[in-house]
């Protein structure tokens, strides 16, 4: 709903990607709207909305309240009525009355202080050297560090705790903050660098051990060769050796006698009763 002098209507706006007003539709009315690089409108189309350059609220002699009357701004002289109190070693620049640093077209100021989107540096410095401080802490208390590790993992939690620092102050506006934050990524650059070198020695050293170490291999079980035709095997006592060795004497044994010719069983019988005697004999001299 925008408000006229006289009468209250309803409009749509066609803008560009600043916020600017190309376009306003009154009903069946379309009327262009032509704006300057810095904002000055032409005076051959009026336009009917107050939204004015950057989408901005425009006053009525086209005059700009920018962060809610901060500073004045006058597309016409393309140039604030007030210089930047931060001018002219900060972000204001050598020209403290200068609009975005003479560069509108790609740049807007909404609050009169500083360039939109300079804060979107600060911001993404906390972000970033927030994660690497979380990572540095953890490996502190959750990995094994020894020597140069530990003390590159402790310089690496200070630059992330400068460059913290650096970008709190850059949001809260003070001189010098930016300077922290070079100071801190350098740092932590640096010892990023540090500890991928330290890294990829010790994996060297582990790959060289590993290759200069000699394998061990189990000798394989002898197999039993087959001798060539002039050659003697050894013994079957040395092949394969006794696990026990005992002495037993036999006395001699009488023969009997009493088989004729063919007598095959008289043979037999012979032969058990032989053995029988050498078996109780082998029993009686055990006990």
């Amino acid at each position: 709903m925008m408000q006229a002098p006289t009468d209250t209507r309803t409009l749509l706006l066609a803008t560009d990607r600043q916020h600017t007003p190309l376009f306003e539709v009154d009903g069946a009315d379309c009327r262009a709207l032509v704006h300057s690089p810095h904002g000055g409108r032409s005076a051959i189309h009026p336009a009917l909305a107050r939204m004015g350059f950057t989408g901005q609220f425009r006053e009525p002699r086209d005059r700009y309240q920018l962060g809610n009357g901060h500073r004045v701004y006058n597309p016409t002289l393309m140039r604030f009525h007030s210089p930047d109190r931060y001018s002219p070693f900060d972000r204001g620049g050598l020209n403290a009355y200068a609009y975005c640093g003479g560069d509108p077209v790609n740049h807007t100021d909404s609050s009169g202080r500083f360039i939109d989107g300079e804060q979107a540096g600060p911001l993404l410095t906390l972000f970033l050297h927030s994660g690497l401080l979380m990572n540095s802490v953890f490996s502190m208390f959750f990995t094994k560090m020894k020597g140069s590790l530990q003390l590159a993992n402790g310089i690496a939690i200070a630059g992330s705790g400068i460059s913290l620092a650096g970008g709190g102050t850059a949001l809260g506006g003070e001189e010098g903050a930016q300077n922290l934050i070079y100071m801190g990524t350098m740092i932590s650059g640096m010892v990023a660098h540090s500890r991928f070198a330290i890294n990829t020695r010790g994996e060297y050293k582990k790959r060289q051990l590993k290759r200069n170490k000699p394998a061990e291999t189990s000798a394989p079980p002898p197999t039993p060769t087959t001798p060539t035709p002039g050659q003697t095997s050894p013994p079957f006592d040395k092949l394969f050796p006794p696990k026990r060795a005992s002495r037993t004497s036999i006395k001699s044994l009488p023969i009997f006698s009493g088989t004729r010719g063919g007598d095959v069983n008289g043979a037999g019988e012979q032969l058990r009763l032989t053995l029988k005697l050498l078996r109780d004999r082998g029993a009686s001299q055990n006990v």
